[in-house]
């Protein structure tokens, strides 16, 4: 992601934005039945003796580091990210995981076209414009080496719901569709990411997507990822003055926890989790 070109409202309230984070890996890992990476990708991983791992979107680098302690020591994890604010100390990562600015929208540097075995990126939703997803295939295809795997973890609005009907939340669902289209956002995102895959000259392009309406209906208050990004969102949208004159924080505060009433009362909410993947084969 690039700071010049983000339309990336989550990045405020550091404390919250980081535990957030951390919620949302361990709930969508569930989700997805505790896995990483597909069968395919995971098989083909096993199968060298030092594979190369890039990590797109890295965040706090909490994939690459969970990862890390799955592989050998000669595995190499590089995390990519144009907000360098979130990495953690680099004491504190294994020695085989290294954290580094990225920016998606531009090639990356040319000698690392080509260098790995897996490039990994997930949950660009809230920073990628309609017509940047395409180009952020293509660059991250660059970086695949040939026969290896590009793999996108996503959301999207087109998914959010709650059953119950849960009023606040869908005032959120509402409010969030509005300033995304505001934005210029794609609100098909990620429907669309196979084809892109494809248009980008990918291979053997596959999908499959998870619900998160059963595991919401089994999860806490406080570990509901849908009700932190409502909050961490909306906030983030108050402080960047795109909702001025409509909502306070102190507004916020109160649909966020009139929707978490909901969920408390048992409304449970839903999103999918997209897992798309492709083969480089040039």
């Amino acid at each position: 992601m690039s700071a010049e070109n983000t339309v990336y409202n989550l990045n405020h309230d550091w404390d919250n934005e980081i535990k957030r984070l951390k919620i949302q890996h361990n709930f969508f890992r569930e989700m997805a039945g505790g896995k990483d990476l597909p069968a395919v990708v995971w098989a083909h991983v096993k199968e060298l003796e030092a594979p190369k791992i890039a990590d797109v979107g890295t965040g706090t680098g909490v994939w690459a580091t969970e990862l890390a302690a799955q592989l050998p020591e000669t595995t190499v994890i590089d995390g990519y990210d144009f907000d360098v604010k979130k990495f953690p100390g680099p004491k504190t990562l294994p020695k085989n995981v290294t954290l580094q600015f990225g920016d998606i929208f531009k090639p990356f540097p040319p000698e690392i076209n080509g260098k790995y075995d897996v490039v990994h990126v997930r949950f660009l939703v809230f920073a990628l414009k309609k017509d940047d997803w395409l180009v952020a295939v293509k660059n991250l295809r660059k970086l695949v080496a040939p026969g290896g795997f590009l793999f996108w973890e996503e959301t999207g609005p087109y998914s959010w719901a709650s059953s119950p009907w849960s009023e606040p939340y869908y005032e959120w669902v509402k409010l969030e569709s509005e300033v995304g289209n505001q934005l210029g956002r794609d609100p098909l995102a990620p429907v669309r990411l196979p084809s892109q895959f494809k248009e980008a000259g990918l291979a053997d392009v596959e999908e499959n997507i998870f619900a998160m309406l059963r595991l919401s209906s089994t999860t806490p208050v406080d570990g509901q990822p849908g009700l932190l990004i409502m909050a961490q969102s909306l906030t983030g949208l108050v402080e960047n003055g795109v909702l001025k004159g409509k909502y306070t924080k102190d507004d916020v505060r109160k649909l966020v926890e009139r929707a978490s009433e909901d969920v408390q009362n048992g409304t449970a909410i839903n999103a999918n989790l997209h897992w798309t993947w492709g083969r480089n084969t040039v």
